[in-house]
């Protein structure tokens, strides 16, 4: 028969052979999978070891609460954060077996300069990573607008960087005006990563609304900005099309994120400080330029009013030069004219006095015409005087004292009658008449 032994007794075996074979001290290399802190102060992880993605060893480990106090305030003194799942830490072990709960580690020490070391070490492979690709670089040569206004906001809504950024920047002491989107992220932990990443997504959507992209938290321990190192986060802000403004309170280093972003700043209050100062920095200049064009204008606008003088002086010599000249040319005219009318005035003046002398040499025949014709009427009208026709021996009848020319109707038929024609009496008119006409004529 083979010896047998009871299983407490064969796990008191392994016991007193790991005591003995496993007494010293050893530092092992291990990625903490998972860490919980118990009431009592107790820590207890597990710790695993990776090939690539391909988990190769798992094994429990244990800080007693005397010892977790100790070397997590280390720690954090160092790193700036406390000991947490997914970090690679460089740990002082003891091996332990106990019959009830197996194999374990007890962890009496950690080397915080060895998790930074593979930190900077794994930040290292990513920035060579992006370099290789060419993309490093891509958002930091942007060329950022003079003024940034529409602005797409990366943060978690309840952080106190938030809070100071808008504060800093929208109640602004100049009245700029500033429009922030806030498109909410996770900005640290195991999920931020992938948050950032959808967030960048979420933006690119709408990518035409915006002059350039902030992402911005404030500070904490420097494992918390793990994910700002990430080669995912920092490729996709690499290759993003708008300006992207960093400013996530990573006091004393700069994480990959800051490095290929446009512009990287210390705070979210620094980020609003240097908005305001683009926006300064603008308004100087238009101001500079416009003091410039008055500058300028008015230099313009006296060099116009010199060669408008000028001008306006050779214009009133040319203009008084050609005044002078038609003056003396109206006088040579009005002279010309003048003896040109004197000249025709003369010509008419005798052709006028020509026919008035033809007309009075004309006149003076009619006139002694008129004349020569009222002296035979007058000679006529004188041997037709009733007088001289008396005195010939004609006589004037009259019919109860009334003259031929009254008594026609009053005769008696049968009654004859020897009749005076009163032609005399018309004679004697034509006569006076005749006068008249002829004294008329010889005043004339």
């Amino acid at each position: 028969m083979p010896d047998q032994f009871s299983l407490s007794q064969l796990c008191q075996l392994i016991q007193k052979t790991i005591e003995k074979d496993f007494s010293q001290t050893y530092w092992v290399v291990a990625e903490i999978a998972e860490l919980r802190v118990a009431q009592a102060g107790h820590c207890y992880m597990e710790l695993v070891e990776k090939t690539g993605q391909q988990l190769t060893s798992k094994i429990r480990a244990n800080i007693w609460a005397y010892t977790y106090r100790n070397v997590n305030g280390w720690f954090r003194q160092l790193t700036g954060s406390n000991l947490s799942a997914g970090m690679k830490i460089l740990a002082n072990v003891s091996v332990q077996y106990h019959p009830l709960y197996g194999i374990s580690l007890n962890v009496n020490d950690i080397d915080p300069q060895f998790t930074l070391g593979d930190r900077e070490r794994r930040k290292q492979e990513v920035i060579k990573t992006l370099k290789e690709e060419g993309i490093f670089d891509m958002n930091h040569s942007l060329i950022l607008p003079s003024v940034v206004q529409r602005i797409a906001l990366i943060s978690s809504p309840t952080a106190a960087g938030y809070g100071d950024f808008m504060e800093h920047l929208i109640n602004n002491p100049y009245g700029y005006y500033f429009e922030v989107s806030l498109f909410p992220s996770l900005m640290q932990g195991e999920k931020a990563q992938d948050s950032l990443v959808q967030t960048l997504y979420d933006i690119y959507d709408r990518v035409e609304e915006f002059d350039a992209v902030a992402v911005i938290r404030g500070g904490g321990a420097q494992t918390d900005f793990e994910c700002f190192d990430s080669y995912q986060v920092a490729a996709h802000v690499a290759q993003f099309p708008l300006p992207v403004l960093a400013g996530i309170g990573h006091e004393r280093d700069s994480s990959i994120t800051d490095m290929v972003s446009c512009r990287s700043l210390k705070t979210p209050t620094a980020v609003a400080d240097m908005l305001l100062n683009l926006f300064l920095s603008y308004e100087s200049s238009v101001s500079a330029c416009f003091d410039q064009l008055v500058k300028l204008s008015k230099l313009a606008f006296k060099q116009q009013e010199i060669s408008l003088q000028q001008d306006m002086r050779k214009l009133f010599g040319a203009a008084l030069g050609k005044l002078n000249s038609r003056k003396l040319w109206l006088n040579v005219r009005q002279q010309q004219l003048k003896m040109l009318a004197m000249s025709e005035w003369k010509k008419e003046n005798k052709l006028l006095n020509d026919q008035a002398g033809s007309v009075k040499t004309a006149a003076g025949k009619v006139i002694q015409s008129f004349r020569d014709s009222l002296v035979g009427m007058e000679k006529m009208l004188e041997l037709l005087d009733p007088k001289k026709v008396l005195e010939r021996g004609y006589s004037i009848t009259t019919v109860n004292g009334k003259s031929a020319e009254h008594w026609e109707q009053e005769l008696a038929k049968g009654e004859a009658v020897i009749r005076s024609v009163s032609k005399c009496m018309e004679l004697e008119g034509e006569l006076k008449n005749v006068k008249t006409r002829k004294e008329s004529w010889m005043k004339k």
